[in-house]
Formats: C-alpha cells, sequence, structure tokens
C-alpha cells in the first residue's frame, strides 16, 4: 500500500524514535568489556581475532574450533559478522557491544514496519516501543555472543514480510532469510512454522492474494543446504557436545527431562518476564535439573506451557493478534526449550530475544483491546508506559552486571546460589584476585553442589596448594582425575605439577589434554611456561657440568 509523504514523514519519524529509544536503552553498556562466553567466542577466537583467514568462519564452529575439536554449535553468517567486527576495531570490546546496541535498534524498527501491515499501526508501534527496552531478553544485546539472536530475528522478521509476499520474489527472499537465519543459529529451523501460524491465525486482508502453502516445500531446500555445509564443515549434520554441567537435563530419562524443562519455564522464563528487576546470566546443576512427578512448579510451568499452546486456536476469533502474537512466541521458543531438542544449556535469557516478538505483540494487542472497555482509555497506554519504564530501569542495572566477570557473576549469586557453575565462577574470580578464602569457601559450595564437577574439584585443590595444603590438595586432584579429564582440570592439576617441580608429569597431562583441545589458549600458555622452565633446568644443569655454552 502506498504512503502519502505525510505519512512517510510520520512512519520515519517513529522508527527514529524507536531507534533512540533502544540506543538509549543500551548506552550503557558499550563500555563493556569482553566477559563469560565472549572471552571464548570473540576474544579468543581465531576467526574472530585474526589468527585464521575470515573464510574460515564457514569452515569452524561458532566458537572458532576446527572438526576434529568442535562442539557442534555451526553459526557461520554470525562469526562472519563478528570477524568483520574484528578486523574493523582492532578487537575493541566497545566496537563488538556498539554494533549490537545497533544491532538492537534495527530489530525494533524492523518489528515495527513489518508488522504494521499486519498488526495495525498502533499495536506495532506499542510492541515495537516495549521491546526496545524489555529487559527478559536483555542478555543477547550485552553478551556479544547474543549477536546469534539478533541476527535470527532480524532474518525472521525480513524472511516473515517476504513469506507474506506474492510471487518468486518473495519465495525467492524468504527462502534466502531462513538460511541467513540457520546461519545465524541453528533454532531458525522453526521460523517456517511461525511464518505459517501467522498465516493462519491473521491470513491477509480481504482482496489480498493468499500464500500457497507449496511455498513451504521450498524451504526445504535452505535447511538442506545448511545441513550439507554443516556435515562438511564440522564432520556431522547434528551432533552437538552437550555438557551435563551446563545442562543437566541431558543425564537423565525423558520424564525427567520434561518436567525439569517446564520448571525452568515456570521458575525461571517466566519469572523473568513479569518481574523485569529479575536477573541470571545462568542456571546450570543442580539448579535447573529435572524433576519429578511430585513437583509442583514443574506441573505449573507444564500447564503453562499447555495454555500458551492452545490459547491461539481458542482465541483467534476474538483476538487475533493475541494469537498470533503467542504461537509466535510458543513455536520461536520451543528449540530453545529443552522439550523436543536437547539444548547446549538449559537457561538463557538471550534465548527469550526472538520469541519476545510475539510476546510485546500479544501483551499491546491485549491492553488495547482492554483500552476499548475502559472508561478512561488512555489508561492502556499508561500502563504500557509504565511497563516500558520499569523495564528500561531494570536494563540499566543489567548493563551494570554486565562491567566484568566479577560483577555479572555475583549478580547470579544472589539469585542462584544453588549453581555449581554460578559458585565455580565466583570462586575464580576471587583465586585470581589472591582472595582465597573466599575463593575456598564458593569452590567447596560448588563442589558440594556437584560432585563430579571436575573443573571445580580441581580449582579447590589448587586453592588448598597456594595455600600450603599440598598432600589435601594431592588428594583431591586424584578425586577429581578419578571422573575424567577437562581443560579446566588439566590446568589446574598442570599446574600444580610444575608448582612441585614434577614437570615431566607436568608437560605430559597438558600435551595430551591439548590433543583434545588444541586451540585453548590457557593449556597452550601453561605448556609454553613448562617447556621453557624444562629447558631452562637443562642449560642450568649443563652449565654446571661445563657443557654450557662458552662465556657462560
Amino acid at each position: 500500500m502506498s504512503e502519502t509523504g505525510t505519512a512517510r514523514k510520520r512512519i520515519v519519524l517513529r522508527a527514529a524514535v524507536l531507534a533512540a529509544t533502544a540506543i538509549l536503552a543500551y548506552a550503557g553498556s558499550v563500555s563493556n568489556v569482553f566477559v563469560y562466553d565472549d572471552n571464548v567466542a570473540i576474544k579468543l577466537n581465531p576467526v574472530v581475532n585474526g589468527e585464521a583467514p575470515i573464510i574460515s568462519a564457514f569452515e569452524r564452529d561458532f566458537w572458532g574450533n576446527p572438526r576434529e575439536s568442535t562442539i557442534g554449535s555451526y553459526r557461520p553468517i554470525c562469526l562472519l559478522s563478528l570477524a568483520i567486527d574484528g578486523r574493523l576495531s582492532g578487537m575493541d570490546g566497545s566496537w563488538f557491544h556498539a554494533i549490537n546496541v545497533l544491532w538492537h535498534a534495527t530489530i525494533v524498527v524492523a518489528l515495527y514496519l513489518v508488522f504494521r501491515g499486519i498488526a495495525g499501526e498502533a499495536t506495532s508501534l506499542a510492541a515495537a516501543a516495549l521491546m526496545a527496552v524489555l529487559a527478559a531478553p536483555s542478555e543477547a544485546v550485552q553478551n556479544i555472543v547474543g549477536r546469534a539472536d539478533m541476527m535470527l530475528a532480524m532474518f525472521a522478521l525480513i524472511g516473515l514480510w517476504a513469506h507474506r509476499r506474492p510471487g518468486v520474489g518473495g519465495a525467492a527472499l524468504a527462502m534466502a532469510c531462513l538460511a541467513l537465519g540457520l546461519g545465524s543459529k541453528e533454532s531458525a529451523i522453526a521460523l517456517p512454522l511461525a511464518w505459517g501460524a501467522l498465516d493462519l491465525l491473521l491470513p491477509p486482508r480481504p482482496g489480498a492474494p493468499r500464500i500457497a502453502w507449496r511455498r513451504f516445500a521450498l524451504y526445504a531446500l535452505p535447511c538442506g543446504v545448511y545441513l550439507l555445509a554443516r556435515q562438511h564443515a564440522l564432520g556431522a549434520a547434528t551432533t552437538r557436545v552437550l555438557d551435563p554441567v551446563a545442562n543437566p537435563l541431558v543425564a537423565t530419562d525423558l520424564t525427567g527431562r520434561l518436567l525439569g524443562a517446564s520448571r525452568v519455564f515456570m521458575e525461571h522464563y517466566a519469572t523473568g518476564l513479569l518481574a523485569p528487576a529479575r536477573r541470571l546470566y545462568d542456571c546450570s546443576a543442580n539448579a535447573c535439573g529435572p524433576a519429578g512427578l511430585d513437583d509442583p512448579v514443574a506441573w505449573a510451568g507444564v500447564i503453562l506451557l499447555v495454555a500458551v499452546a492452545v490459547a491461539p486456536l481458542l482465541i483467534v476469533r476474538r483476538a487475533p493478534v493475541v494469537a498470533a502474537g503467542l504461537a509466535w512466541f510458543g513455536l520461536c521458543f520451543l528449540p530453545a526449550s529443552n522439550l523436543v531438542f536437547l539444548s547446549p544449556s538449559a537457561y538463557g535469557e538471550r534465548l527469550l530475544y526472538l520469541p519476545s516478538i510475539g510476546l510485546v505483540l500479544a501483551l499491546t494487542s491485549s491492553v488495547f483491546a482492554l483500552a476499548q472497555k475502559l472508561s478512561r482509555p488512555i489508561m492502556a497506554p499508561a500502563i504500557l508506559a509504565v511497563l516500558g519504564l520499569a523495564n528500561a530501569a531494570a536494563i540499566q542495572v543489567r548493563n551494570l552486571d554486565w562491567k566484568s566477570e566479577e560483577t555479572l557473576y555475583l549478580s547470579a549469586l544472589e539469585v542462584i546460589p544453588n549453581s555449581a557453575k554460578v559458585q565455580y565462577n565466583v570462586a575464580w574470580v576471587a583465586f585470581q584476585k589472591g582472595e582465597f578464602a573466599k575463593a575456598e569457601i564458593h569452590a567447596s559450595k560448588a563442589v558440594a553442589i556437584r560432585p563430579t564437577y571436575m573443573g571445580a574439584q580441581a580449582l579447590l585443590a589448587g586453592i588448598m596448594d597456594v595455600q600450603g595444603r599440598t598432600q589435601e590438595a594431592e588428594a583431591g586432584f586424584s578425586l577429581a582425575l578419578s571422573h575424567g579429564r577437562d581443560e579446566d582440570l588439566v590446568l589446574h592439576y598442570g599446574t600444580f605439577l610444575a608448582r612441585h617441580g614434577r614437570y615431566s608429569e607436568a608437560l605430559s597431562e597438558v600435551a595430551a589434554q591439548r590433543a583434545h583441545s588444541p586451540r585453548d589458549p590457557k593449556l597452550k600458555e601453561l605448556q609454553r611456561r613448562i617447556q621453557q622452565r624444562i629447558a631452562d633446568l637443562k642449560n642450568e644443569a649443563e652449565s654446571m657440568n661445563g657443557n654450557g655454552p662458552p662465556g657462560r
């Protein structure tokens, strides 16, 4: 539909205000550094930092690992975006954060423009404004790794617009967006379902051409291309490495997993959406583990999930936009929910970013419907304004949480102290600062929560050693090694061996682990230092025997 000049100016002005609102909400995050996952995915990623050629974004996993050491996340389009940022910025963290904020602002504008003709001007404008400051998925903007979720959201919106356009051009652009979405994050597999749900619940206006359902057969092509590219790069089309500490739902039966996932949804996702002040970057073992049949919170989560699934069918006649928004939320959340597919994480704030688009549409449409029944319709926009201000304020607190690893880890400790990973992270920061008593307290709690957590056991042993309790440390490492080996364990154990002059043992342990984790920078540096120390000792011995170089 063509717009008059005045109408176009009004649209441009509103889009500019939305973009400015989104930028102002996250301006406080621009000065932040690389934190948490950003260290591995960005700072130490050879594709991003320039150690590997930029084209290798299509030949490695998202974390920069080659196929022999991959953990299975294949997101070449997002990785390419990050690699371009790395080369343009000289690996300046502020640049990456600023680009994330710009991505968010652009997505907010796209939400408004795409849904104007689907949900109406007022609803799309209010939904975009609320999305600009919605706190629940804020991690997608504040954590640079969340770029994947934002790029997925952008391609989902443009793809929806293209999908609802008739003809070859619309189909081709929608297919391209689906391919780019898959290359940004694997959960793009749900996009055709979300687009199809909106076709059913919010069909094109009378007189507009209908979307031929045979178009959905074409969407199998980009999915197939993605799987082939993944197979070529990583050696497997679908396999991912799942860590039972990050997602304890991987180590239980189907009933425990479904109930556990339902409990996570109720206790953390739903609560986070309702309470902007609640923030949580991680929920690992044992805080977000399996649930039993006698768990009332899990069953409440089941009921809420069923309600989200069924509501669109029940309310579509009375509130089609609300129905469509709920359907979008449910379908886009499904791939990360652990209900159908096991995810690398039991929980993640950034996983709400794409689903939240549907949620803000449903909420704003509901509020405007309520306004028509009130004696004072102004109350409806007032409700949205108060909600938006509360979320905007919460984002400012979260911007500060992401300032450093210490502030981030301590913020989670307030919310979920029964997470072994959170306790470990707090202990690690304290250990690095030389606060050994504090580090021991939190490392001990991590081990108590998860006795098989090798990294926490090794850190605790290392803390004991630097305090002069060598025998306790040796026993602690022996216990940890009985569960296997990983990068953290070998890092602490190799350091312990080297500290006590057992360089050959240390080098053997580190070299063996590096064969499985060749890119780990801490192990690489430890191996270098051990080898240097061995060489120095050899030179000292030769010098004492009179066999050193002339002049020594």
